[in-house]
């Protein structure tokens, strides 16, 4: 290589080099980084500047130019900066069109990580450099030095071999190639180390940020509910589903869906939980591939919210990469900070962003049958499913009883009915004759019937199964063994059959079984949510009327299943007690007054009579080590849930109106009602004494709906409150946050509570609570137009009371989206339908930022509203809704007269800027359409 060939292989990287500082001065965003690396590229320029001149120089002679091809090979830092640098000016000059051009030019194109990994090789290179200008490197060699020690040695050599003239023979310049490999490697090896330390404490920052976000998702506990599952299945069983060719095809092709009705107790739930099983070992190897899943239970329907359940898919989806997907990361700050909780659409929309980051997901949904039956939500919940799959194409495997609505809505996918095969349904007996008693163990042709007659029986049915070998164990001789095969019971009623016959085995006890039998498994059956085992040995043990818990009268869980006919079981790893199956759930809801008269009345007055025991009033109720203090375990479930066993009696019982009227037992039960487990702990007792402000009997009324007692509570109050009255309650009292049993109901959306509480001349109805709330604001922000209406119409109400952050009944209500409420607020007298919030937003700059279409509407009709109204920052309802992304309220405004396209914010910003600087595409262009509109319209005006 010629020295003219030498300085133009320096100048084009100098020419490079110099493109890409140009590139850094019209970028956006990350203005740190963009400043060091064009500071970190203006040094090298210096570097190869200098480096340019001495191959200039005339005198050069061929030693100098031998050392140049060295630096130059294609090995060397020339030929690596130059592979470096035209890569930096990809990433740097990307632009596909109109939209991605402005995107690039506001958005800074690289992540911290390369950032780094820039640095580290342009230093690597440029220390490469500047060796070969050995009569100015002086101090750069001596600082290499001290960052390489461990090379001391090396370093000499090197540096007598750099100040050695140049007329030096060949074997020296050798050496010199081998110094420069000997600082290569060493540099390496030091930035090596460098950067595992900068990549292990950016790991740990990662796995910090990832556990507090996982930690913010729901969880619903369905990893433990899995393991139960899979450790109860019998090993062998319900192979044939992945030998099936439904399976196969579902399993290889994207989008499928696969829906496996059967008959109750057909083993679908274990079927379930074997195919996520069989899933997560395949994405154990395969970190492409995303799983996740859904337990629904007739027992758990307080926690089965559409928000939880799509945030429960939305967290072990994002559990499984290595570090959190950015747009959860964007969702949890957004949140946070705030304490608010992401809406339903937010969950969603990080849902499918998180999905794309997977090759394939595969989202398993067992039950569907038993979500939400009661509350309509069931439809709501499928319909958003399917959009789910169809916006992320993934695989569902969906298992439910034959019901002909849930089908249809899978009709297009592949159906496969779950039934359990007669070999199954063996081998599970053969594993369960340890159960009987000893003569039929002794006895293999008795246990070969057993097997023939319940297997024909069933009719692949794994529960009937159960229920028929259970029905033998008390038997005495083969005989009756043998006559109880010929009597099983087949067919559809075959459960209720022998629900049935296990309720009058029970019945044949002794009179003491008999009772804890039937105490078991009406707590079982009519509990609001599941017991733990501690709680309903508790539970039996209170001893109604007493003024405390007797220890001596706990009973072990094994003796309370031994009485139950296998009715109950425990889930090990949830240590839950349950019916054995949600068919027996069906079977009781239908007989209980048969079996269990007046159960929730018994039930009601076991959890009032601990609401009342003697010293509850004080707290803490967990000891100092964190453990629940042994005679109030079930105080919990008692402080929550009696009002709900107290709706479902006719009239207010008098154990409940006493209670209510005790304030100590009423502060402390309302502790336990609001204030997450763990919080009631001695390491919080100052906390808990602070929260012991007034709170009532009728707050607690209002809480549980107990329409009848709060009548009661407010005739006892009466026109003209007396306060020493024995029972008067204060119908205007106000808890720990100020608020008064108005507010509490307004919040909740009840109706007739409100106004039954208005109603009463001591309720003032403008009470404001801590943070300035009344009950119009409340509801209003609850999104509940019947009470909004209710308090509107009430006599010297204030319909436009700001809060502490100056925010309104309209703008909550916009806010929200709630458009029933914000009709009627705006057509109220007195409503400032441009009122200012703490920033300066309107209601309709806040109904923008969240795209509530049909609320802007509302607003934009009126001839009060500013379209063009700015905020502190100077940002318009335009400019949010760009900045947000929200097509509909971009297009809206659009489409409103008047309208100012690109209004400047304080930054200098304008709504394409902002939807540019956020990646938003599709705003950019409608934007960018609307603008070249508006000058072609001025254009043709002006001609």
């Amino acid at each position: 290589m010629d020295p003219l060939s030498t300085t133009a292989s320096v100048i084009a990287v100098l020419q490079l080099t110099s493109k890409i500082v140009q590139y850094l001065n019209s970028a956006s965003g990350a203005t740190k980084e963009r400043k060091a690396l064009r500071d970190e590229l203006r040094a090298c320029e210096r570097v190869l500047e200098q480096l340019k001149d001495r191959c200039d120089e005339e005198d050069c002679d061929t030693e100098w130019n031998n050392t140049i091809k060295v630096l130059e090979g294609p090995d060397g830092p020339l030929g690596r900066l130059s592979i470096m640098l035209r890569r930096m000016e990809d990433r740097l000059q990307r632009r596909d069109g109109p939209a991605e051009r402005l995107i690039a030019a506001v958005k800074w194109p690289f992540i911290q990580k390369e950032v780094n990994e820039i640095f580290a090789a342009m230093d690597r290179e440029k220390s490469l450099l500047t060796l070969a200008l050995n009569g100015i490197s002086g101090k750069l060699v001596q600082e290499i030095r001290r960052t390489v020690i461990q090379n001391r040695e090396g370093l000499k050599i090197l540096v007598n071999t750099l100040n050695v003239h140049s007329n030096q023979s060949h074997a020296q310049l050798a050496e010199l190639q081998e110094g420069v490999d000997r600082i290569q490697a060493s540099q390496s090896s030091v930035q090596e180390n460098l950067t595992r330390f900068q990549q292990s404490q950016e790991e740990k920052e990662l796995n910090k940020e990832r556990s507090a976000i996982l930690e913010w998702l729901p969880t619903l506990a369905y990893s433990t509910q899995h393991r139960d599952i899979i450790d109860q299945r019998q090993p062998g069983t319900g192979q044939w589903i992945f030998e099936s060719p439904e399976f196969k095809t579902w399993l290889e092709v994207q989008g499928q869906t696969l829906f496996c009705p059967g008959i109750p107790g057909a083993g679908k739930t274990v079927m379930a939980a074997s195919v996520i099983e069989h899933l997560i070992s395949l994405a154990s190897n395969d970190g492409e591939i995303g799983v996740a899943y859904l337990y629904f239970s007739y027992q758990r329907q307080d926690e089965h919210k559409l928000n939880n359940i799509f945030g429960c898919l939305l967290n072990q989806l994002s559990a499984s990469r290595p570090t959190p997907p950015e747009s959860l990361r964007r969702l949890y700050k957004k949140h946070f900070k705030q304490k608010t909780q992401p809406c339903l659409a937010e969950i969603l929309n990080t849902l499918y962003s998180v999905s794309a980051e997977y090759c394939r997901v595969f989202v398993v949904i067992d039950a569907v049958d038993e979500y939400q039956i009661s509350s309509g939500q069931q439809r709501q919940f499928v319909e958003k499913i399917i959009e789910y799959q169809k916006k992320s194409i993934i695989n569902l495997f969906v298992t439910s009883r034959f019901i002909p609505e849930i089908a249809q809505f899978f009709e297009r996918g592949t159906s496969l009915e779950i039934r359990a095969t007669e070999s199954d349904i063996q081998t599970y007996l053969e594993n369960q004759m340890w159960q009987l008693p000893a003569f039929v163990q002794k006895n293999p042709d008795l246990q070969k019937d057993i097997i023939t007659e319940i297997s024909r029986a069933v009719r692949g049915m794994f529960l009937l199964a159960h229920l028929h070998l259970q029905s033998l164990r008390g038997k005495k001789s083969p005989k009756a063994v043998r006559n109880a095969l010929e009597k099983l019971p087949t067919g559809s009623g075959a459960y209720g059959i022998s629900y049935g016959e296990a309720m009058q085995r029970i019945d044949c006890q002794n009179d003491d079984q008999r009772e804890l039998a039937k105490e078991v498994l009406q707590w079982v059956t009519l509990a609001t949510r599941p017991l733990t085992t501690s709680e309903i040995q508790h539970a039996i043990a209170i001893e109604i009327g007493e003024a405390s818990f007797d220890l001596d009268n706990i009973t072990e869980i094994h003796d309370m299943l031994s009485v139950c006919a296998g009715l109950v079981t425990v889930d090990e790893g949830g240590d839950i007690i349950r019916l054995v199956h949600y068919t027996a759930q069906e079977y009781f809801n239908r007989t209980s007054e048969k079996w269990f008269h007046n159960a929730q009345e018994r039930i009601l007055k076991a959890c009032i009579t601990c609401l009342c025991y003697k010293n509850v009033e004080c707290p803490p109720l967990y000891l100092g080590s964190g453990v629940l203090d042994l005679g109030r375990t079930f105080y919990i479930y008692a402080a929550r849930y009696w009002g709900i066993h107290a709706r479902h009696l006719k009239t207010p019982h008098q154990s409940v109106l006493h209670f209510l009227r005790q304030t100590e037992k009423v502060k402390a039960s309302y502790m336990a009602l609001f204030l997450p487990d763990l919080s009631l702990m001695e390491t919080n007792r100052e906390i808990l004494l602070q929260l012991q402000r007034p709170v009532t009997g009728l707050h607690l009324a209002v809480r549980f709906k107990l329409t009848s007692t709060i009548k009661i509570l407010l005739e006892e109050s009466g026109p003209n409150l007396d306060t020493n009255s024995t029972f008067a309650l204060d119908p205007d009292a106000r808890d720990w946050y100020s608020q008064t049993p108005l507010i509490w109901a307004a919040q909740a959306g009840q109706e007739e509570i409100v106004k039954m509480l208005l109603s009463n001349p001591n309720v003032n109805p403008n009470s404001r609570d801590r943070i300035n709330q009344t009950a119009l604001l409340v509801a209003a922000k609850g999104g509940f137009p019947g009470v909004v209406k209710l308090i509107l119409s009430t006599k010297g109400i204030e319909p436009d009371v700001k809060d502490v952050d100056d925010q309104t009944p309209l703008s909550w209500a916009a806010a929200g989206g709630e458009h029933e409420v914000v009709r009627l607020l705006v057509s109220t007298p007195g409503v400032d339908v441009e009122s200012r919030d703490w920033s300066n937003g309107t209601p309709l700059m806040v109904a923008a930022f969240a795209n509530h279409v049909k609320t802007m509407e509302i607003l934009l009709s009126l001839p009060n509203v500013d379209p063009n109204s700015r905020d502190n920052n100077d940002r318009t309802p335009l400019a949010w809704a760009a900045y947000n992304g929200m097509r509909a309220a971009v297009e809206l405004l659009l489409a409103t007269p008047g309208v100012e396209l690109s209004p400047q914010d304080k930054a200098g910003q304008t709504p394409v800027l902002l939807a540019a600087r956020n990646g938003h595409r599709e705003i950019v262009e409608v934007l960018m359409a609307a603008i070249q509109c508006q000058k072609s319209i001025e254009t043709d005006f002006r001609v």
